[in-house]
C-alpha cells in the first residue's frame, strides 16, 4: 500500500524503474526473468514493439546483476529480433554478444 501511495504522488518516478526504487537483488533477478519470458512470449505472438522494451529492461538488469545467463538471453532476444525486421548487421552483433557471454 505504501508504494502504491508513494508511486501515484511521485510523477517523476519513471515506472519502466521500479526495480531500482524497490526490489532488492533477487526481486531484480525474479523480474528480469520473467520480463526475458513475456518477450519471448510476445515474439511468438508476433507483437514485435513491445519485444524491444522489455528484451531492453532485462538486459539492464542483467548488466545491474551481473548475471550472463540473462544478459545473453536478453542480446539473443534482441537479436532475433532485428533480424526479423532485416537489420542484418545489428542482428549479427547481437547474436554474436550473446554466445560470447
Amino acid at each position: 500500500m505504501f508504494v502504491g501511495h508513494r508511486l501515484r504522488r511521485d510523477s517523476s518516478l519513471n515506472p519502466h524503474h521500479l526495480a531500482d526504487t524497490v526490489l532488492g537483488a533477487s526481486g531484480k533477478f525474479v523480474l528480469a526473468a520473467a520480463l526475458l519470458a513475456q518477450a519471448y512470449t510476445l515474439y511468438v505472438l508476433q507483437d514485435f514493439d513491445v519485444v524491444e522494451p522489455l528484451s531492453q529492461e532485462a538486459l539492464r538488469l542483467g548488466k545491474e546483476l551481473q548475471t550472463n545467463w540473462m544478459k545473453g538471453d536478453a542480446f539473443n532476444q534482441l537479436g532475433i529480433l532485428a533480424w526479423q525486421q532485416g537489420d542484418y548487421v545489428h542482428a549479427h552483433r547481437q547474436l554474436l554478444t550473446s554466445y560470447l557471454l
